[in-house]
């Protein structure tokens, strides 16, 4: 397979590595002043948000308003396009040597919009907010991993967590607010949006657009445009229709909803990457497919034809691990098995029907396989579709059984099923222990290995190198296929090239991001 190039976005940050405790690994040095030395800058950027349930990034429930927000607030840490995680109002940080405990340095001189200071009582305050609302779904991932957080002074903000986990840092990408006395979260109308981002709120109207300035004295970020202006609109149908009127700059598209932008010569495409991973889990109960000789007979087949691409293009990243492509961390298989090598390895020979299993008594057992699907997902059902016919060109059969979802669960639950087309999000900490860990949540196919499970702990547990235990990771999981990988969901971000500069990926966290790196063509 081979891996997408990628560009870095250039939303990086000064860092320093501590020289106490353990540090993070392989770090950079970035600063803005230099990379954008030669841009251009000024101009204004036409964009949309809905009409806000709330200015509070941490509490709207609204993605394009969380995301748009994000233009003026910092994070102690964010994502790039990548994968890999960058310092932002961190200057450095590091783990205890069990990984139990974070330790974050803040950057000196930051300040807020109103000019006070950014401070590490600041953090406190919205790290308590944001567990006090961890019932909201974007933040119920930092209540799993915080269990206390304090500020031993004004520059350092110490994290103890609720098990040792050395990604720690890649969960800490939410908006930092500013410190209110006796307040823990304010979701009232009069909320006022002080941030220290790269944009600052120059006016706002609720019914029609909230106007942001560039912030001149941001620390973080030093963006190149002069003003954004967020285009109140009431729904998605309607951001797609005022890009394709020219009212906005830009929108983010699907594949559902590719065919609602009207194609043209000035409107081009930004890849937006994101953790959402759809695989084909595998029964361990069944006598054929516990053999791991024919787990590695299927992936073959299914590499070999590459179904996911055909069926959603540039919509999809297909990968043959749980890491995506496109990540710092992913690394190419040396040691692919061909599919013919595959068919000799697991004993196989060719009937009229098909491929068969030979066991050791010389029974010829047909491979011949269901695929459980729930009917409500299209895009599972298109996976299905596209596995079934990749192995029934491998001379292997499978027959598609779309059910609804309740009664998917069921039959994933009570193990009901050979192989099944599942997705989820994963975590940014590449923590993979609930999808192939022995027991794990989400092991419906009751994979177990204490292998496995061993260097799951170590990539977590930090005991020893990270980046070595996420290649041993990988090794392992490409000889026992606990699952088969499919594919990465993409997404696409349409903008007015005319205006815009050259749009570089972003992670789907904060697809704004961009904005803080554009330039507009005057």
């Amino acid at each position: 397979m081979k891996k997408t190039a990628i560009i870095i976005l250039a939303t990086a940050v000064i860092f320093s590595l501590c020289s106490c405790g353990r540090t993070t690994e392989n770090e950079e040095k970035h600063n803005f002043i230099n990379i954008r030395s030669s841009s251009k800058s000024g101009g204004t950027v036409e964009a949309y948000m809905q009409k806000p349930d709330t200015l509070n990034p941490l509490l709207t429930n609204i993605e394009v308003n969380r995301n748009a927000f994000m233009l003026l607030y910092d994070s102690l840490f964010y994502i790039d396009s990548n994968f890999k995680v960058r310092p932002a109002l961190a200057s450095s940080y590091e783990y205890s040597d069990n990984a139990d405990t974070l330790t974050v340095h803040l950057q000196s001189g930051v300040t807020w919009h109103d000019g006070s200071a950014f401070t590490a009582s600041d953090v406190v305050y919205t790290v308590n907010a944001v567990l006090s609302y961890a019932e909201i779904y974007c933040h119920n991932t930092v209540d799993a991993l915080i269990e206390n957080v304090r500020a031993p002074d004004n520059s350092t903000v110490v994290f103890y967590l609720k098990q040792p986990n050395s990604g720690a840092a890649a969960m800490l990408t939410f908006p930092i607010l500013k410190y209110e006395r006796g307040n823990m979260v304010n979701n009232s109308a009069e909320y006022s949006p002080i941030g220290t981002g790269a944009f600052k709120l120059k006016s706002y109207n609720e019914e029609s657009a909230m106007v942001l300035e560039k912030n001149s004295d941001s620390k973080i970020i030093k963006a190149n445009i002069n003003e954004v202006n967020l285009n109140v609109l009431p729904d998605e149908n309607a951001a797609y229709s005022a890009f394709s009127s020219g009212i906005t700059d830009f929108v983010k598209i699907n594949q559902e909803s590719a065919g609602k932008i009207s194609l043209s010569d000035s409107i081009q495409y930004a890849t937006v990457y994101s953790q959402n991973y759809t695989f084909m889990g595998i029964n361990m109960q069944n006598d054929l497919l516990q053999r791991g000789d024919i787990r590695r007979l299927i992936a073959a087949a299914i590499n070999r034809a590459n179904p996911t691409e055909s069926i959603f293009g540039t919509y999809a990243s297909s990968c043959d691990i749980p890491i995506n492509p496109n990540s710092q961390y992913y690394t190419e298989n040396e040691n692919l098995l061909t599919y013919d090598d595959a068919v000799k390895a697991a004993k196989c020979e060719y009937t009229d029907s098909g491929y068969a299993y030979v066991d050791i008594d010389g029974e010829s057992i047909f491979l011949d396989f269901d695929i459980l699907v729930n009917e409500e997902n299209n895009s599972r059902i298109s996976a299905a579709e596209s596995v079934k016919t990749a192995l029934g060109n491998a001379g292997i059969a499978a027959n598609v059984i779309a059910v609804d979802f309740d009664s998917y669960m069921e039959r994933l639950t009570n193990g009901d099923f050979d192989l099944y087309i599942g997705s989820t999000v994963l975590s940014c900490d590449m923590n993979l222990r609930p999808l192939i860990g022995s027991g794990g949540s989400l092991n419906f196919g009751g994979y177990s290995s204490e292998k496995t499970d061993s260097l799951l702990n170590r990539l977590i547990d930090a005991s020893g190198s990270r980046e070595d235990a996420i290649s041993k990771l990988q090794a392992d999981f490409r000889e026992n296929y606990p699952h088969i990988p499919l594919y990465f969901k993409n997404e696409l971000i349409a903008y007015n090239s005319k205006k815009l500069g050259n749009v570089n990926p972003v992670f789907s966290e904060n697809y704004f991001a961009f904005l803080s790196d554009c330039t507009v063509n005057r």
